[in-house]
């Protein structure tokens, strides 16, 4: 992970846990990307988004399919939308 002003960036998904570094500081919601996998999980008290991608898209069976995310700041709860 490192560090850019207030913000953490990941340098590689999490896979099971959050980081220890996002636990330490007490991240609420970690955001990271160029996988283009979607995803939305919580681990442990952090929540973790991946939007997928709106260009390129994910390869699946139906072709490749993009996707954004939509974090509630208000419910801290977050969802994937597909896109095609």
């Amino acid at each position: 992970m490192r560090r850019r002003g207030r913000a953490t960036l990941p340098t590689s998904p999490p896979r099971t846990r959050a980081s220890p570094g996002s636990r330490r500081r007490g991240t609420d919601v970690l955001i990271y990307g160029h996988t283009h996998v979607p995803v939305v999980r919580r681990l442990g008290g952090t929540l973790v988004i991946n939007p997928g991608s709106v260009g390129e898209g994910r390869p699946e069976p139906r072709g490749f399919v993009r996707s954004c995310a939509v974090l509630d700041t208000a419910t801290g709860e977050a969802r994937i939308i597909d896109l095609d």
